[in-house]
């Protein structure tokens, strides 16, 4: 909805009734919560200009991100949720937000944003939950477009992530995985984690884009519930992946587009017999469509070294394939 025209207020209801567990874990099918079949309010933000347009501001109440602000996205429309920005500076912790985009010339793009998980939440203490407490993050981005078909953005993000129970996707000392926003899974453990990121598309000709990202960082652990506080220190450890990827508009077929994509999984680079082989994804797909109503779009991925090829590990090379349909009416 708009009220004024320039501005946009985006309400998404969403009800669910479904074993999510079954779900959850494939990272391709984003079937995330549990819900009983009763609508709940999903996401909620709300945009408007400022300073002559030069400027949008973000407000999100739930459901809101880091992705909603920041300009860099891939344009692939791969399986594997992997073939999406970096997860470690663009899919920080959401939910409550404020943030901005910023024209600072007709090459140059700033954005900001500020995000929290939990911003609805009472804690047990000041600063567990709320809007400067719970898991938050302050992620920026400097986009430089030089020409129409050349983007490249550098993103930066310093994110705080408390102790939580709902995944695999943060594991402490030893193996820092990250599989969609980030969370600490060890039960006693919170970390500061700080990473960069640089990105870029460049459209090389109108059925030829190249788009990738790499990035880097560091993860400082800490135990708050330990007592005597500061008598162990989980240490840090830092982390690298990057993405690399071609897509094919009109291959074969006017309307329809292909795609490749390649790159390693954020992993820890402090291996200690841990990753010794780092894992590799390759996610391909093919989009084309059946008619003016229906599009088809068959793509698999596979995941080499998923245990990151450790002694005595059964590490076989992991394979996902779908065949996707999308109806537009």
């Amino acid at each position: 909805a708009s009220f004024v025209g320039r501005d946009r207020l985006r309400i998404r209801l969403q009800a669910r009734d479904a074993v999510t567990e079954f779900f959850d874990g494939d990272p391709g099918l984003e079937f995330g919560g549990r819900g009983g079949g009763t609508f709940t309010l999903a996401k909620l933000i709300y945009q408007f200009p400022a300073f002559n347009q030069a400027a949008t501001i973000y407000t999100g109440i739930v459901g809101s991100g880091v992705f909603d602000v920041f300009n860099y996205s891939t344009p692939f429309e791969a399986l594997s949720d992997f073939a999406d920005a970096p997860n470690s500076t663009a899919d920080v912790p959401g939910g409550a937000l404020f943030g901005f985009r910023y024209r600072l010339s007709d090459q140059l793009r700033l954005a900001y944003s500020y995000s929290t998980r939990n911003a609805q939440a009472l804690g047990k203490g000041f600063g567990d939950s709320g809007i400067t407490g719970s898991d938050s993050a302050h992620a920026v981005e400097l986009g430089f477009l030089p020409n129409e078909n050349l983007e490249i953005y550098l993103q930066f993000a310093s994110t705080y992530l408390q102790t939580a129970n709902d995944g695999p996707e943060f594991l402490a000392n030893g193996t820092a995985l990250f599989r969609g926003p980030l969370r600490v899974t060890n039960v006693s453990t919170s970390a500061q984690v700080n990473a960069f990121s640089v990105a870029a598309n460049w459209e090389i000709t109108p059925r030829v884009i190249v788009s990738g990202w790499f990035t880097a960082g560091n993860v400082d652990y800490n135990l708050p519930n330990v007592v005597p506080a500061g008598t162990v220190d989980p240490g840090e450890e830092n982390f690298n992946g990057f993405l690399f990827g071609f897509v094919f508009p009109d291959l074969f077929v006017e309307g329809a587009k292909g795609g490749v994509v390649f790159g390693q999984p954020i992993v820890t680079t402090d291996n200690d017999g841990v990753w010794d082989t780092r894992p590799f994804v390759v996610d391909v797909y093919y989009s084309f469509p059946v008619n003016e109503y229906i599009t088809l779009t068959p793509a698999a991925y596979f995941v080499s070294n998923p245990n990151g090829g450790r002694p005595g590990d059964n590490d076989p090379t992991i394979g996902v394939g779908a065949l996707r349909a999308v109806f537009t009416f």
